[in-house]
């Protein structure tokens, strides 16, 4: 190999290679992007798991209705479910929740005895929320909190009081960001959006 080729290849591997101050401001590059993505993606997980809630709440409810309106003899109950602790991961339904948090889920039931109270052979649906989720009732306008709705035979809804419109709160706080709705329910069943915080994604019509 003569001295003019050996050049020539030398030179060559130095213009195929990148030096170390082109590796740093790749890399720089590639932080500031990601950096600038992350809360856009955090954003769109929280926006997509209250998204969940939310429907499960929907559907329990329109589930509830329908079976109300097909008749069973007796009334309907939707209350905010309490799973069962005792074995550490909350996997067994336990009852109604005695406080007035619905973070745990939601339950609806045919209260077959007429004694107001919830046991597991009266039992038609549960569904449990997000574990991240903080979600609450409360009566509209009044926001006294509420634990328990009454599904008349007709399908509409009520409670203990005849109230006739009731709101449901459903937050986040995750990843330095918190996202949250507050949705309008009235006695027909409806949902609409009253307020929220974050980005609203529309899959519930507001208010």
């Amino acid at each position: 190999m003569n001295a003019n080729h050996l050049c020539s290849s030398i030179a060559k591997s130095k213009t195929l290679g990148y030096t170390i101050y082109e590796m740093v401001i790749t890399l720089s590059i590639i932080g500031i992007l990601l950096a600038a993505a992350l809360p856009i993606v955090y954003s769109s997980v929280l926006v997509h798991n209250q998204d969940v809630t939310v429907l499960q709440l929907k559907a329990l409810v329109k589930f509830a209705q329908e079976e109300a309106v097909r008749g069973s003899g007796a009334s309907l109950i939707i209350c905010a479910a309490e799973y069962d602790t005792n074995n550490g991961n909350n996997s067994y339904l336990n009852s109604c929740a005695s406080g007035n948090s619905w973070s745990e889920g939601i339950l609806t039931y045919v209260d077959l005895n007429s004694n107001g109270n919830y046991n597991s052979t009266e039992r038609l649906k549960a569904l449990r929320f997000d574990g991240g989720a903080t979600v609450s009732a409360a009566t509209s306008p009044d926001g006294v909190a509420l634990n328990k709705l009454i599904v008349l035979p007709s399908g509409l809804l009520s409670d203990v009081n005849s109230n006739e419109a009731w709101t449901f709160t459903i937050s986040q706080s995750k990843f330095g960001q918190t996202q949250s709705v507050t949705l309008l329910l009235n006695n027909y069943g409806y949902f609409c959006v009253q307020s929220y915080t974050g980005q609203n994604n529309g899959s519930t019509a507001l208010c």
